[in-house]
């Protein structure tokens, strides 16, 4: 079985007034079962182009000079044809990628420049496949491990460099320990599960600092006293709206009533308060209930999904 393991890199192009993933090198490994034969290379001066992006060319260390001195993607697919005839009928090749971006560029750019190329839209998704079988306490790691962690799980040497022929190499050399039924490295996937929620903790944290900020923005104007909330049709229609977004609130806000602990209060003859914390650990609303003599204080999260309910209560109750 002739099999092929293509990368491409790419960088945005302005065409057509929007901008546009354009490839800018096409990398690819021929094997016979699991030896390599042959290997294919070659820059693409994508058209309309003019010079990389920062981003990509220090990851690539592509130079801007590269790729305008490189062939059209018409003359690269052709080479890549022809050096793929060169091992027998393309039809009987199987074509693999890692993830899905390589094979939707390389459609795009091809359709785009009007160029035929059957044999892309045959590229498996090798990512998605292999991920689903590096488990961690049963569960899988991730559905979309990096080409990185991959050569971690597989005892692989070196880091990925973003080179479109060294990524085919690489992922050629993973696939073959793959379906070789290679023992996994069970420290490497300890780590980068560790990795991935050290990650996970630090995005969250900073998108909770961010919301609180937010918040504060938004209701710094506020009282921070309880202030006492009128029931008005139109606040409990937000009450209830409040319900509805954020089923885990356990809010009961009926047409007459509210349902609290299975007891049922009317509005006429309940009274209610509300008080905005910006200042605790996360920003929090307090809801304070008073039915004869009874009182109740609920207190729940102030976030995106009820801060513009919370607004409009509060704006109706400082009126």
């Amino acid at each position: 079985m002739i099999r092929v393991y293509i990368d491409a890199e790419f960088d945005a192009v302005h065409y057509k007034n929007k901008f546009e993933q354009a490839v800018i090198s096409i990398g690819a490994v021929i094997c016979n079962h699991s030896k390599k034969i042959d290997e294919f290379y070659s820059l693409v001066c994508p058209k309309y182009f003019k010079k990389l992006t920062p981003v990509v060319k220090k990851i690539t260390r592509l130079k801007n000079e590269d790729i305008l001195n490189a062939p059209n993607l018409y003359t690269v697919i052709h080479n890549f044809k022809n050096w793929l005839l060169l091992y027998g009928k393309i039809e009987d090749m199987e074509f693999y990628a890692c993830g899905p971006d390589d094979q939707r560029t390389l459609m795009r750019n091809c359709q785009i420049h009007n160029i035929k190329c059957n044999f892309i839209n045959e590229i498996q998704d090798l990512q998605k496949e292999i991920s689903q079988y590096v488990c961690f306490q049963n569960k899988v790691v991730s559905p979309t491990l990096s080409l990185d962690d991959m050569k971690l799980v597989y005892d692989i040497e070196g880091k990925v460099i973003h080179n479109a022929l060294t990524d085919a190499l690489d992922l050629m050399q993973i696939h073959i320990k793959y379906l070789n039924g290679n023992i996994q490295n069970k420290h490497k996937i300890i780590d980068i599960v560790n990795r991935k929620e050290k990650k996970r903790i630090e995005a969250k944290k900073k998108q909770t600092e961010r919301l609180r900020k937010l918040l504060i923005e938004q209701f710094e104007m506020y009282p921070k006293e309880f202030v006492k909330i009128p029931l008005l049709v139109e606040v409990i229609e937000q009450f209830q709206l409040w319900e509805n977004r954020e089923s885990s609130a356990y809010m009961h806000w009926k047409k007459d009533s509210y349902v609290l602990d299975n007891s049922r209060y009317p509005y006429e003859e309940l009274k209610l308060w509300m008080k905005i914390d910006l200042y605790d650990k996360l920003p929090s609303i307090q809801i304070k209930f008073i039915h004869h003599e009874k009182e109740c204080v609920r207190k729940y999260e102030l976030n995106y999904r009820n801060a513009t309910m919370v607004e409009k209560i509060m704006k109706r109750a400082i009126s």
